[in-house]
């Protein structure tokens, strides 16, 4: 809403300072205020159907089920690694007693 009343507040100025003021004058184009409050328009109804439609299928639900998937991703993806990272320290443990154990017995 803040934004519409943006808008209508700025049209309104554009279309009385205009003539006031005698800016643009020069320009090719006659009534370039009416142009720009079109373009304005243009970019105001973009924004509104941004908010008014993309923030449905993507809102705050959307986002938080995407997250929840991420974190379920990279909570599988560290238990994958806890799992290789305990199977490499089983495995060098148990190739250290082995050559431990292939040693021959120091004498003292």
């Amino acid at each position: 809403m803040q934004h519409f009343i943006l808008f209508l507040a700025g049209s309104v100025l554009l279309i009385i300072v205009n003539p006031i003021l005698g800016i643009g004058k020069d320009f090719v184009i006659g009534n370039w205020f009416v142009w720009a409050i079109l373009i304005w328009a243009l970019f105001f109804l973009i924004h509104l159907l941004n908010v008014l439609l993309l923030s449905k299928f993507m809102g705050r639900e959307w986002e938080d089920r995407q997250i929840e998937k991420l974190k379920a991703k990279q909570e599988a993806r560290i238990a994958e690694l806890e799992k290789e990272v305990r199977k490499d320290v089983i495995t060098s443990e148990v190739k250290k007693k082995k050559q431990d154990d292939l040693l021959p017995p120091e004498e003292l």
